[in-house]
């Protein structure tokens, strides 16, 4: 604090004032609110006007009162991202995370607001929380982004809706009438994939994925993609065998089924990564090939594209990125008493064929 006091006291000697917005203006040649207009991440402001304010500020250490801010506003300049977490705090680390968390903070921080992290961990067996959760207990935020791997408790749902602050939940299933939601166009995903193995003259099809039909925490991710694969082997004429799998069972034993009969399929679609990798192994321990003998395709995260192995597969790239950053914008909108709700509509991803 010391040291801090002591800067300031050097900074207002080289001003010649006090360190303050308006002292900012004077030397930039604008008007004080052009410079609170910058602070509170305006796009409205020229460039070269802005670089000057930023120059200014840099130079002599000015740095906005975010607290005072706050109460003349009544906002915060910050939103929450609450994620529904399926491990024990301390053993989640999945990399899936990042995309969504690096869109939201990207798109709030470009419009002068920041991003608070409020995970929470559930167990999927039991539906019940690991460990008592502390979301919200000393938050303060305009708005709440809520991400959802699966299952979301009640309580959830029911203590945001105390806090009477706007919400958008990312990529979930069953939400309430009147809670905005943003997800993926999950059938049409199945489609494609299935549409370009037909186009490859393929007439034998496996999918491989969740026991969907006994899993109460189903996402609703794993029967929109098997009905979209579905629909396009039906009018196509195509074969279509189905091998389910429940998520957290040992996907390798469950396996072998794909590989029984008198003939195998010419190609398997998989839910995700870790069918893919089952499938890949059990192939690999019968001796056939991919893709010379069984072609693999699968639904793929940002995350997976960056792996070695990546371009091994045909795979529909999830628009993760986008998705979250759409959130933000959703958030955003609301809060400045715009809302959008064309931000609201379903994202398709794209088509990656293997090379």
């Amino acid at each position: 604090i010391r040291i801090h006091e002591q800067m300031l006291k050097i900074v207002n000697r080289r001003i010649g004032m006090a360190v303050t917005q308006k002292a900012i203006a004077n030397k930039v040649g604008v008007s004080q609110k052009t410079v609170s207009l910058y602070f509170k991440g305006s796009r409205h402001i020229a460039p070269d006007t802005a670089a000057k304010i930023k120059k200014i500020a840099e130079q002599y250490g000015y740095f906005p009162n975010l607290a005072a801010m706050s109460m003349k506003t009544k906002r915060f300049k910050r939103i929450a991202m609450v994620v529904v977490q399926h491990y024990k705090a301390q053993e989640s680390c999945h990399p899936q995370l990042l995309a969504y968390m690096n869109a939201a903070a990207i798109e709030l921080a470009e419009n002068g607001y920041s991003l608070v992290l409020e995970p929470f961990s559930i167990d999927l067996k039991t539906l019940q929380f690991v460990d008592e959760p502390n979301f919200f207990k000393t938050l303060s935020v305009d708005g709440i982004l809520g991400l959802a791997g699966s299952y979301v408790p009640p309580i959830v749902d029911e203590t945001i809706a105390t806090m009477g602050q706007p919400i958008v939940w990312l990529n979930r299933n069953r939400v309430a009438p009147g809670i905005p939601n943003i997800s993926f166009d999950e059938e049409e995903h199945g489609r494609i994939l299935a549409r370009h193995l037909r186009d490859k003259g393929y007439k034998h099809i496996a999918w491989f994925g969740p026991e969907f039909v006994k899993d109460v925490a189903k996402h609703y991710s794993s029967p929109s993609r098997y009905r979209g694969v579905r629909e396009i082997c039906q009018e196509s004429g195509i074969k279509l065998t189905e091998v389910y799998a429940r998520v957290g069972d040992n996907l390798i034993e469950a396996s072998p089924p794909l590989f029984e009969g008198e003939k195998h399929p010419q190609a398997i679609i998989c839910y995700n990564f870790d069918y893919t990798d089952a499938a890949v192994h059990m192939m690999s321990h019968r001796g056939i090939r991919h893709p010379e003998d069984i072609e693999i395709v699968k639904f793929a995260s940002p995350w997976e594209s960056v792996m070695a192995s990546a371009d091994l597969y045909t795979r529909i790239n999830l628009p993760e990125f986008d998705l979250s950053r759409r959130g933000a914008e959703y958030i955003l909108s609301v809060v400045s008493g715009k809302k959008d709700d064309s931000l609201l509509l379903p994202l398709t991803g794209s088509l990656k064929v293997r090379e």
